[in-house]
Order: structure tokens, then C-alpha cells, then sequence
């Protein structure tokens, strides 16, 4: 791929990191926790978790480490999660106990139905349609799940 072809299909980092922030503002709002004013404060007071690897010993361990972190009502604090390998298979396990909101206020809806229509394949060849990263990540987010 050229450069230029990968530049015209580029997005700018601030435009997902709005996105994404406008999410944690949500997910805050409904956990009764500080909600950052702006980009400034939330660059200040996020917070990410990493779960790493090493096969089921890292699953095994990272287990512990989530109960523990939800036993002492931590685990809500986080905004982030990053998973690699064994810390993968637990974290994509806690990331499917989310509650999946079946009905909601009107953005959330139409930021569903936006994704469900960007998730479609094309018409005309059945194939999906070039999308940005966290788009794909918004279609195919359970890494076990053979999707076809």
C-alpha cells in the first residue's frame, strides 16, 4: 500500500481519541464516578489496565488480580484494558459479562445502528467495505469468535 493511499484513509488520533473519550464520559457518568470537563483533565485521570501474557499461568493470575480488583470495588475505576495472549482469554472473558444494552437513550442507538450498517458487506460484492481501525475493532471485537 502507498503511502498516499494510506494517508487519504488515515484518522486522526484526535478524532478517536473524542470518541473514545466521550465514551469513558458516559461509562463514568453511569458508575457515579468524576467525569473529566475536558480533553485536557481526561488526558490527567485516565486510567488502563494490562493484563499480560504467558499462557494459562498469566490467565490463571490475572484472574486472581480481577477478583481482587472487583472485591475491593477497583476494578470500575479502570478505563482501559489492555489484554496480550493468557491475559487475553480473561480479559475477553470479563469484556463478554458486559451488559449488552438492548435498548437505550437516542445516541446510543444511532451510534449502534451506525456501526450495524458499517459492519454490513457490500451489497454488490459481499465484501466490507474499507473501514478504519476502530471500526473493525466495533464489528469484530471478541477475538475467539470466528466470524464469517
Amino acid at each position: 500500500m502507498s503511502d498516499s493511499s494510506m494517508n487519504a484513509n488515515a484518522v486522526d488520533k484526535s478524532v478517536v481519541f473524542d470518541d473514545e473519550l466521550e465514551s469513558i464520559k458516559l461509562r463514568r457518568q453511569r458508575a457515579g464516578l468524576d467525569v473529566p470537563k475536558d480533553a485536557d483533565e481526561a488526558r490527567e485521570t485516565l486510567t488502563g489496565l494490562a493484563l499480560s501474557g504467558g499462557g494459562i499461568r498469566s490467565a490463571s493470575f490475572n484472574l486472581g488480580l480481577l477478583q481482587a480488583l472487583h472485591r475491593f470495588n477497583v476494578l470500575r475505576l479502570f478505563d482501559y484494558m489492555s489484554i496480550v495472549s493468557g491475559g487475553g482469554y480473561i480479559g475477553s472473558y470479563l469484556s463478554s459479562l458486559a451488559p449488552i444494552k438492548t435498548s437505550g437513550d437516542a445516541w446510543t442507538q444511532a451510534q449502534r445502528a451506525k456501526t450495524r450498517q458499517r459492519c454490513q458487506p457490500d451489497e454488490n460484492s459481499g465484501r466490507h467495505a474499507k473501514r478504519s481501525g476502530h471500526i473493525h475493532l466495533a464489528c469484530y471485537h471478541n477475538p475467539h469468535v470466528v466470524h464469517r
